[in-house]
């Protein structure tokens, strides 16, 4: 199916369900259970669309992309291409096959704790796969570190006031505190058969990428999303400011989500969206504002996210639920959510660990932080 015909598949099944809530309301009544059902059945099959609609697009827009960088980028050094050949040797056949130009140039990136750095190739995969699938790195600040940072921010901004002529002007200081960017080790570890290390046609270079990526996304998000600060960056959702208290702690109300967008200061909301769990968005779906029309609106175009109050749409598991004391819904400018990387992403071959079935372990870490470093540019909506 193309993405042309995916698309007009999903426009009749969102026309669908809406169709389901309109006449419910033209009747004056809630949905039936089977419409309930039915409602829920459109909407999964339609969520199916959108992501396939979205990995389509990802992938067009990866055939405009070199492996080694975008196209019209300079060609790979001499030594980074004799670290390539190296590395991609010693994690097919382990270091005891490595001639010793092969050893000599694979130490050049030997890490502290047994691995060896990533080749710039295969880094650059991982980082379009995270930036692919990590809706948080795509939208926060991502920046370099060597050691901890100290990020400076200003929780006061200096005022100006009207001053009559030769009057004396009105003192006003800016005030800032510091927030720090330190680097929680995340690891992943899988196992690969022999047979298809030895496959010379099997590209072991991008199924590696992948696997990182994924891995590495996924741990990414719950972090960033919901981390607590142990073990683990701390996440957006604990340090956003509260903006709306609902009155149930089971629903959200159109006019609590209305007042959740007007909480947050306009200079931050112009680039802000709006995150909340599969589930909770499944009822948001349904809300419709003090004059008749739907909160939310589908996200059409490939790509695209869906819509809320004018605003982009993410959902995630990381996200809570609707629930006493949960706060389910969060509307960010994720600008002021820095991402800290911390070196080079670093992978080890394990060779004897799996070796009885067959297997060799591949172990590849990251260290990264994450902080939001200014509370008002990210509010939630709490349950009592």
């Amino acid at each position: 199916m193309s993405v042309k015909e995916m698309q007009e598949k999903r426009s009749k099944l969102l026309s669908d369900a809406r169709a389901l809530l309109d006449r419910a309301e033209k009747e004056g009544r809630d949905l039936t259970s089977e419409e309930s059902r039915q409602f829920d059945s459109i909407m999964k099959e339609a969520d199916a669309l959108a992501q396939a609609i979205e990995r389509r697009a990802q992938l067009e827009q990866r055939d405009a992309v070199k492996i080694v960088g975008v196209a019209g980028d300079a060609p790979a050094k001499p030594q980074e291409v004799e670290y390539r050949s190296a590395f991609l040797r010693y994690l097919r056949f382990d270091k005891p096959t490595l001639s010793p130009d092969e050893l000599r140039a694979l130490g050049e990136g030997s890490g502290a704790q047994g691995g060896y750095i990533v080749p710039t190739s295969m880094a650059q995969q991982i980082v379009t796969k995270l930036h692919e699938a990590n809706f948080t790195r795509r939208l926060g600040t991502v920046i370099q570190t060597t050691s901890t940072t100290t990020i400076p921010v200003e929780d006061a901004v200096a005022a100006a006031s009207w001053t009559a002529e030769a009057g004396a002007i009105a003192e006003t200081t800016a005030t800032f505190s510091q927030k720090q960017l330190g680097a929680y080790k995340l690891t992943c570890l899988f196992k690969v058969s022999e047979e298809l290390l030895q496959d010379s046609a099997f590209d072991l270079e991008g199924y590696l990428a992948g696997r990182i990526a994924g891995a590495f996304a996924d741990a990414e998000i719950s972090a960033f999303i919901n981390g607590d600060g142990t073990g683990k960056p701390s996440g957006i959702v604990g340090a956003a400011s509260v903006g709306v208290t609902a009155a149930s702690a089971t629903a959200i109300a159109a006019d609590e989500l209305i007042s959740l967008y007007y909480s947050i200061a306009q200079q931050y909301r112009q680039n802000a969206v709006w995150v909340m769990h599969p589930t909770t968005a499944s009822a948001v779906r349904k809300l419709k504002d003090t004059t008749n029309n739907y909160l939310w609106q589908p996200g059409l175009a490939a790509g695209q996210p869906e819509t809320l109050l004018g605003l982009p749409l993410y959902t995630t598991v990381a996200m809570p639920d609707i629930g006493a004391g949960k706060r389910s819904v969060l509307i960010a400018n994720f600008s002021y959510y820095w991402i800290g990387d911390r070196g080079q992403r670093q992978m080890q071959r394990l060779s004897e660990l799996f070796a009885a079935n067959g297997q060799v372990g591949v172990r590849a870490w990251e260290r990264v932080d994450g902080v939001l470093t200014l509370s008002d540019a990210a509010k939630v909506l709490v349950h009592p």
